[in-house]
């Protein structure tokens, strides 16, 4: 689980924190910590639609959220848990549906625009989800834009390691002007094969782990994680 530590302008400001929580044996999901895009939570926390539990670790904050500053908490959905800021874009196996997770929300994509060159929502919202470069841009219908940036093959992002994350949040600008942005922590494994026996063996990576480091605004405010 991560250590949490909340800055502003760079200095500890305080309080540091480890936000754990037992999970519920009675959990049920698919092993997704994907939000729920039309949530129908019961007293028990139970989703009436599909059955999954979901729940929250108590939450921290420093500053205004509402004004540039930060607050955090883990989310727990189905058997996972995730980062109450965080953001992801996973689509299904067909490739036909998106669904965009920011800030613990969720909203479906379903049909491609040739006109407006943009993923249109599954419901009428407004929002739209469009290719910008390399990178995938999500405006949500309050104006919101959240930036991301694409998943390679080789990397696995923690705690998504079941999902079908194709792409990981990189910024958000609300409408007010706030910026967040994200940075991560990249763990190299790698198996050596000997070509000419040892010691000249030559190295090849399998896969690079990943994980949130820190979220920073330009309010001064920053959440850096370490992992025990």
């Amino acid at each position: 689980m991560p250590f949490v530590r909340l800055l502003s302008a760079g200095l500890v400001v305080c309080l540091s924190a480890i936000l754990a929580f037992a999970v519920p044996s009675f959990a049920q999901g698919n092993g997704y910590g994907v939000p729920l895009a039309y949530p129908g939570i019961d007293g028990n926390g139970v989703d009436l639609a599909t059955g999954i539990f979901t729940t929250s670790s108590p939450e921290i904050s420093i500053g205004d959220p509402g004004a540039g500053g930060l607050s955090y908490s883990q989310l727990f959905i189905g058997s996972n848990w995730r980062h109450s800021l965080w953001g992801t874009i996973d689509s299904n196996p067909g490739g036909t549906s998106h669904s965009v997770s920011v800030f613990g929300s969720t909203e479906r994509f379903t049909t491609w625009s040739a006109g407006q060159q943009a993923f249109l929502p599954e419901r009428e919202t407004g929002a739209t989800l469009k290719p910008t470069g390399y990178q995938m841009t999500y405006t949500a219908s309050n104006g919101m834009v959240a930036v991301f940036d694409p998943v390679n093959s080789y990397e696995v992002f923690y705690p998504e390691t079941q999902n079908d994350m194709e792409w990981v949040i990189r910024s958000v600008t609300l409408p007010n002007g706030t910026r967040y942005d994200f940075t991560y922590q990249s763990v190299v494994l790698g198996t050596y094969h000997c070509i000419e026996g040892p010691p000249e063996c030559e190295p090849t990576y399998e896969a690079m782990f990943k994980r949130l480091q820190s979220v920073t605004t330009n309010h001064g405010y920053q959440l850096h994680l370490e992992y025990a």
